[in-house]
């Protein structure tokens, strides 16, 4: 699965795996523990340059459920079906 995103900085953007919980979607970014916080790694997709103005995302192998691009307070949300 690809994503041509246009965009200067291309590790603004995380991929992360969403939760429906009722008519809600979410999903866990960081975690805070007494004093200390641990931020939660996004699914791990590959990043290369496309053109001169976009990065090309590749995802691998992507379970189904549904997912969502993070930048900033941004949400790109999509979904994948089972086969």
């Amino acid at each position: 699965m690809e994503f041509v995103i246009q965009c200067v900085d291309p590790t603004k953007f995380k991929l992360y795996k969403f939760e429906k919980i009722g008519a809600n979607r979410e999903t866990v970014v960081s975690e805070t523990r007494q004093l200390s916080t641990r931020i939660v790694d996004p699914v791990t997709v590959e990043i290369a340059k496309y053109g001169d103005s976009s990065y090309r995302f590749r995802l691998k192998a992507a379970e189904p459920g549904e997912f969502g691009f993070l930048t900033d307070y941004s949400v790109f949300h999509f979904g994948v079906d089972p086969h």
